[in-house]
This record gives C-alpha cells, sequence and structure tokens, in this order.
C-alpha cells in the first residue's frame, strides 16, 4: 500500500498556486490550500481536487499579513492532514514600482506576505517535521526578479532575492534532520486574468513572447512540475538550489548589434522556427 502523502500549498486557489495544486494532487498529495478572502476560488480547487484526482483537499482563509494567520495554517494543516510532507511558500504580493513610487506601506506590505510568512511558515511546518521524523521537503516560490536586476524591482525583488538567501540558510539549519528547502524562480508565467499579477494576455503590459528564447510563456502546470521534481526521491540530493523555469528569458546579456527587429527581437542570428 501506498504511504499518504500530503502538502500545503499557500495561495494555492489561484495561478501558480492552483497549478501547484493540481499537479501535487496528480501526483497523489492531499492538501491544505491557503487563499485570502476568495472563497469561491479556493472552493472551485477543492472540489476539482477531490472530483478530478480523488484526494483529500481543505482550504483556509488567512491574512498573511498577521503572523497569527501564518500559525494557523500550520495548526490546521496538522489537524486535518496529520503529518505534513512537503510545505510549498507560494502565496506572494506584486509590487511592480520604482522606489520613487512607492510607500511605506507597500514595502511592509510585501515583506509580510513575501519574505516574513514563508520564514514563519517554514520555522513551524519545520518544527512538526523534526517532531514527526518526517523527511519532508519545503519549496519557497521565488522569481527570476531575485536573480536579475530591474529598474522597477527592488521591494519585490529584492526580497525575493533575501528568501531565495535565506532558504539557502534553511537548507543548512534543517538538513541534520534529513528536511530539504529548494526554491524555484518563475519567469512570466501566463495567469488567468483574476490573477494578483497582471496577466500576459494584457498586450500593453507583458513582454512579447519572442523576448522568450523558447517562444512562449510558462503556465502554472509548468512551475508545478518543477516543484514535484523537486519533492520527490528523484531530488533526494538537491537542497539549497533553486531553479529558473523562465524559457530562457534571463540568459541573453545586454546586446549591442544594430539587427534587432521585430523578428529579431533579443538579438539572436537565427530565428528558429
Amino acid at each position: 500500500m501506498t504511504e499518504r502523502r500530503t502538502a500545503i500549498v499557500t495561495g494555492g486557489n489561484r495561478g501558480i498556486g492552483e497549478g501547484i495544486a493540481y499537479v501535487l494532487a496528480s501526483r497523489g498529495y492531499d492538501l491544505l490550500i491557503s487563499h485570502r478572502g476568495e472563497a469561491d476560488l479556493a472552493a472551485q480547487v477543492v472540489e476539482k481536487v477531490r472530483r478530478t484526482y480523488r484526494r483529500e483537499a481543505h482550504s483556509l482563509e488567512i491574512d498573511a499579513h498577521r503572523p497569527e494567520d501564518v500559525r494557523k495554517i500550520a495548526d490546521v494543516a496538522v489537524e486535518k492532514l496529520g503529518k505534513i510532507d512537503v510545505l510549498v511558500n507560494n502565496a506572494g504580493r506584486g509590487c511592480i514600482t520604482r522606489i520613487q513610487d512607492a510607500n511605506v506601506d507597500d514595502i511592509d506590505s510585501v515583506y509580510a506576505v513575501n519574505f516574513r510568512a514563508p520564514l514563519l511558515l517554514s520555522k513551524w511546518i519545520g518544527e512538526h517535521m523534526i517532531a514527526s521524523g518526517t523527511h519532508g521537503a519545503i519549496v519557497n516560490i521565488t522569481s527570476v526578479k531575485a536573480q536579475r536586476a530591474y529598474p522597477d524591482g527592488s521591494i519585490y525583488g529584492g526580497l525575493k532575492a533575501a528568501l531565495q538567501q535565506a532558504s539557502a540558510s534553511l537548507a543548512l539549519e534543517f538538513a541534520p534532520h534529513g528536511i530539504r528547502v529548494n526554491c524555484v524562480a518563475p519567469g512570466t508565467i501566463l495567469l488567468p486574468k483574476s490573477s494578483y499579477m497582471t496577466a500576459p494576455r494584457a498586450t500593453d503590459t507583458a513582454p512579447d513572447p519572442r523576448r522568450v528564447p523558447l517562444e512562449r510563456y510558462g503556465t502554472p502546470e509548468d512551475i508545478g512540475r518543477v516543484v514535484a521534481f523537486l519533492i520527490s526521491e528523484e531530488a533526494s540530493f538537491c537542497t539549497g538550489i533553486s531553479i529558473v523555469v523562465d524559457g530562457g528569458m534571463i540568459l541573453p546579456a545586454m546586446y549591442y548589434g544594430s539587427d534587432i527587429s521585430s523578428s529579431n527581437p533579443w538579438g539572436r542570428s537565427t530565428v528558429v522556427r
């Protein structure tokens, strides 16, 4: 009989988190997903997990700005699912703005949701894994903005970079207990129009997909499959790493040639079709 496996996916009611939830459910995980103020969307995800993938699923409404609510995720997950094998810190707040246009509340909010909450939940779920003897896995969803500088990325990218560095330290801290900690850094992901982030379908704000070497946007399921790999036995010797999932978007260096055109947007000499 296959041993039951369980996972928490924060922000699992939409976008990247929803994609992760479905991939993990398809791989046999029972789930608890958290959300903020979108019970209808969370209920749809829970219903699909139960109906399509025949897995146990629960949702929990929280506000990740509040440490006591983050603690509630850990407590309710253990209550509903028992032993927790996997934590995916996916929930985040977007803030793509230049620092001159930002205010203190913007910075504090992104810090609380994108950095403090994942660390606190890692602390509490890590304590649970250690106490239960679980050789579990934690995956933090960061961003390519943690690895490349953008003029509007000092807040969002800076805190995602902080989370990536913290994850490496957590990997060292938890390694003696058999707990692995890794990151997945998405590039431009095609999200539903209801997503927190700007949808790439909005052509006035989205980058041209031809600027991506693989010439497409990513999908939430693309991220989910990499998460599924990192928590699997196939990745049992991987900890403290960050996998970029961006179709090669951040690979090209600054290009100084004169042949940039609509058919050659990032300076490659041959366009492969």
